[in-house]
């Protein structure tokens, strides 16, 4: 498993077309975020192995702002208390429904706008792709993978 120094920015676009142009639509979807059941950070921060609500697009860091789980790293000089963020691995996590128009597409994808640098990413329990670079926009083909109700997409 790829260890990540999480500042995610996830724009996820969901497209599907029948023909060239194609049509995007952004991804509706409700996301939570954790620390990796089992990484060595979750000793000394106990707790963050449970799912809690997330902001995509955001970061772990503003995610983990949000929930009062850090100081704001904006105010005072805090960012030697903060490098264990950058350190510990994070897993995002969303779920989302499919209309039967997007279904019967022939070609649908996943678009990936600031993926960090390394991530993989799986849809339904299935690996979808790896990612290995922040400055570029990752596609992953999903036609088939799709369901109508509660498709899960996990990132980590």
């Amino acid at each position: 498993m790829h260890r990540l120094s999480l500042v995610v920015r996830l724009l996820l676009l969901l497209v599907a077309t029948s023909a060239f142009p194609a049509i995007a639509a952004p991804l509706q979807a409700q996301w939570e975020f954790r620390m990796l059941p089992g990484d060595a950070q979750g000793a000394a921060h106990p707790g963050l192995q449970q799912w809690r609500a997330a902001t995509v697009p955001g970061s772990v860091h503003t995610d983990l702002l949000a929930h009062a789980l850090i100081r704001d790293p904006y105010v005072g000089a805090p960012e030697a208390e903060l490098q264990w963020i950058g350190l510990a691995a994070w897993e995002y996590r969303a779920r989302f429904d499919v209309d039967a128009a997007m279904l019967a597409k022939p070609h649908a994808e996943l678009r990936f706008d600031g993926l960090d640098t390394y991530a993989e990413v799986s849809l339904n329990g299935k690996p979808l792709l790896r990612a290995d670079n922040a400055h570029r926009t990752w596609r992953a083909r999903v036609e088939g993978h799709l369901r109508a109700r509660g498709d899960r997409k996990s990132v980590v």
